[in-house]
């Protein structure tokens, strides 16, 4: 493994391993898998292999880490499903599944490489969400998905603290009243405002779900 933390990097990895559901790769792919390995290779923590059996394993392994990388690149399930010719089903699918082995990583480099420890776990929580690392103040608030957090973050509010600041009204405009008064009441009990609820206190005491794909 490389000394520097790469997304890429690691997606790839855990993509190449036999827990992990991999796409087929057809001729018609290996254009496309060769320009991104071109354009991505320092980023990359495999290199490709001159056995064709070996070969054919890489590519459908770094096809399978393409698509999870256009997922945390909040690309539309729609544009997914057309690029790779799958399902949302089978989307979800391969979400689940590396989001578990995400934590599982996540927790090796707690033991082995801590220094990665912090990027691994951040990773997991934007796979498991289907954003970028610039949403992670916002979707860790509970009932707020990758549709929510853009939303929010496109007109501004980009942390717990600008939300409070812009105010409900603004909150109410970009998604509603119903949803910014569960925000700004979850806010305030985790400022200490106003007293914790029992989920709240359940999702700070770091339990997780794997749902919120919306």
């Amino acid at each position: 493994m490389r000394e520097i933390y790469t997304d890429l990097g690691l997606l790839q990895v855990i993509c190449s391993t036999p827990d992990m559901p991999k796409l087929y790769v057809r001729n018609t792919d290996i254009a496309a898998l060769s320009r991104m390995i071109e354009d991505n290779g320092e980023d990359l923590w495999l290199l490709p292999s001159q056995d064709e059996e070996a070969a054919e394993a890489y590519y459908r392994a770094l096809k399978t880490a393409m698509l999870l990388s256009d997922w945390t690149d909040e690309l539309s399930d729609t544009k997914i499903c057309e690029r790779y010719s799958v399902g949302p089903g089978d989307i979800y699918g391969m979400v689940e599944s590396v989001t578990w082995l995400l934590h599982a990583s996540a927790e090796l480099a707690r033991m082995f490489v801590p220094v990665f420890h912090p990027k691994v776990r951040e990773y997991e929580i934007c796979m498991k969400n289907g954003t970028r690392r610039e949403l992670l103040p916002l979707i860790r608030l509970r009932g707020i998905g990758r549709v929510r957090a853009r939303r929010l973050f496109n007109n501004g509010m980009t942390t717990p603290d600008e939300i409070l600041e812009r105010g409900i009204e603004e909150v109410t405009k970009v998604l509603g009243l119903g949803v910014a008064e569960q925000i700004f009441d979850q806010i305030l009990r985790k400022k200490g405002v106003l007293p914790m609820k029992d989920e709240d206190m359940s999702l700070s005491s770091g339990q997780s779900t794997l749902n919120r794909f919306g």
